[in-house]
């Protein structure tokens, strides 16, 4: 029996699909780290707090002083620390 290829996701909350690769690779929430299904009963409806990190600095700064989440961090935003995944 055939299985079906598996389809590598960001792990952050809410970037599904291409929007999943438009990220920074260096930004990292705790939903990456989390092994669940997706629930539509969980509040927010997606893992992890919502709380993102840049694995540049280790903090909730990008290197050039703003702030690192899945809006800010995404290809065309204009960041000169952005770093294409793929």
């Amino acid at each position: 029996m055939a299985t079906k290829p598996t389809v590598p996701t960001s792990g952050v909350p809410g970037a599904t699909g291409r929007a999943a690769f438009s990220l920074c690779h260096r930004l990292r929430s705790k939903a990456m780290y989390m092994d669940v299904e997706y629930d539509p009963s969980v509040p927010g409806g997606v893992p992890g707090d919502g709380y993102f990190w840049c694995t540049h600095t280790q903090n909730c700064l990008g290197p050039d002083g703003r702030v690192a989440d899945k809006e800010r961090c995404s290809e065309g935003s204009g960041r000169t620390c952005f770093e294409r995944a793929w």
